[in-house]
């Protein structure tokens, strides 16, 4: 299993290394009952990490960071959607109403927005965020998405 991470070489476009990354995990399982880890591998690469959290009035899931491994072009350009798509029926699952992409990296905004992501932040116009409305759904309506995330994760 080749769990190696790179980090992009620009500060501003990576959550930081190995070392930092689990720092912030470790302050998330402190703070946060309600997150989101995700690890998103292709056969035994690891390619993307991502950290989120629902609100305290579980009003938005939040993905705040995600990171694709910069020494791998494995799932290259697939690593937001199953990400986001992680995202999505976590909240669903949650009964959680928006998802939020915080702090969205200008460069992607238009993959953001083919995605969804079109919306201010409905309870807090002036933070950085685009968010997406996550209707709620019947239970047999919620299976195709779980199935449709499982997809994406095998790819």
């Amino acid at each position: 299993m080749n769990n190696e991470w790179m980090s992009h070489p620009d500060p501003s476009r990576n959550a930081g290394n190995v070392k930092q990354w689990n720092k912030k995990v470790e302050i998330y399982r402190k703070r946060f009952n309600k997150r989101l880890e995700l690890a998103i591998w292709y056969e035994d690469q690891l390619c993307c990490l991502m950290l989120g959290r629902v609100s305290r009035r579980n009003a938005i899931t939040g993905l705040y960071f995600i990171d694709g491994n910069y020494g791998t072009k494995l799932l290259k350009g697939r690593r937001l959607e199953i990400a986001t798509t992680y995202l999505d029926t976590f909240s669903v699952a949650l009964s959680v109403e928006w998802t939020a992409i915080r702090e969205p990296y200008c460069a992607v905004e238009p993959l953001y927005k083919q995605l969804g992501y079109t919306e201010k932040d409905p309870y807090d116009k002036n933070l950085d965020a685009l968010c997406k409305r996550v209707y709620m759904k019947n239970p047999q309506s919620l299976q195709g998405d779980i199935e449709q995330t499982v997809r994406i994760a095998n790819f």
